[in-house]
């Protein structure tokens, strides 16, 4: 067990470790590809002419569980709450090490809303 000298054991995310979570063999990339795949554009947001670019956070946890899905810079609650939802669903990621720990790790991710 690390002692919290070490930096391992505050159990606060990480932005950048050792080695970075993994999705599906890929990077942040690759997830935000998935995510913008199964993202739905609601109809009252189409109706409405919403569009725009939402900023959220995200925590990779040990187990590779993704959680704490956070909106720090939205557009409206209609496509806010779509992109929370997909992120939300997200498979397993593979997780990060931290000197051959597993650690959580923080991500930012911007998602693209356009008609």
């Amino acid at each position: 067990l690390l002692t919290g000298d070490e930096g391992v054991s505050t159990g606060e995310p990480f932005f950048v470790v050792e080695i970075m979570p993994s999705f599906k063999g890929g990077d942040i990339n690759k997830f935000r590809d998935w995510v913008q795949r199964r993202t739905n554009y609601p109809q009252a947001a189409i109706e409405k002419k919403l569009k725009g670019k939402i900023f959220l956070t995200f925590i990779v946890e040990k187990d590779g569980t993704v959680t704490n899905v956070t909106v720090v810079k939205g557009v409206d609650p209609l496509l806010d709450n779509e992109a929370v939802k997909a992120i939300s669903e997200s498979p397993k990621w593979s997780p990060g090490f931290q000197r051959g720990q597993p650690v959580r790790v923080r991500f930012q991710i911007p998602l693209d809303f356009q008609l």
